[in-house]
């Protein structure tokens, strides 16, 4: 199940610290806004701060997600019960993940030749994890090389919520 994981872990401690350090609270860095995917069952990976942590994942239909449906939990996972990630301040960071978590029909907009719905992840305390702009492998390593409020300024998404097409 989190064997996609592992590509993750060489950028993961720098993402979760930049994070932390900025908007103290998790994070989903995959799926990413503006993502675009061929199925309705789509990979998440984050973290969350406490272990064995329920993360809901929440969906609703894309077009105005500010406007129209509920939000709707479709799936929920678990953050792993040990840390995959302690800070030199002794902040521990724990991973969930999952290789796809299908997202039902009626969560999608249809949108000309696309389907769209807005999706966030939502903590144990009701806190919206915060989402990424684009996908680490995408960035590249250049992350590395960044202060981390610089890190989270150019790559954070700046919505509680992600917008995801469906070709």
């Amino acid at each position: 199940m989190f064997s996609s994981l592992s590509r993750y872990k060489s950028v993961f401690s720098i993402f979760a610290l930049t994070v932390a350090v900025s908007l103290s609270t998790g994070c989903c860095f995959s799926p990413y806004d503006n993502m675009r995917v061929t199925s309705s069952s789509i990979e998440f990976v984050g973290f969350g701060f406490k272990p064995n942590e329920r993360i809901e994942i929440q969906a609703k239909g894309g077009i105005d997600p500010l406007a129209d449906d509920e939000w709707e939990t479709v799936a929920e996972l678990w953050t792993e019960s040990e840390a995959s990630a302690v800070t030199t301040d002794g902040v521990e960071y724990f991973l969930f993940g999952s290789s796809g978590v299908r997202i039902p029909r009626r969560c999608w907009d249809p949108y000309g030749e696309s389907h769209v719905t807005a999706i966030r992840c939502v903590d144990s305390d009701g806190r919206v994890l915060f989402t990424a702009n684009e996908s680490f492998p995408q960035a590249g390593f250049e992350v590395l090389e960044l202060n981390l409020i610089d890190a989270w300024m150019q790559y954070g998404n700046r919505k509680d919520y992600i917008t995801v097409w469906k070709d």
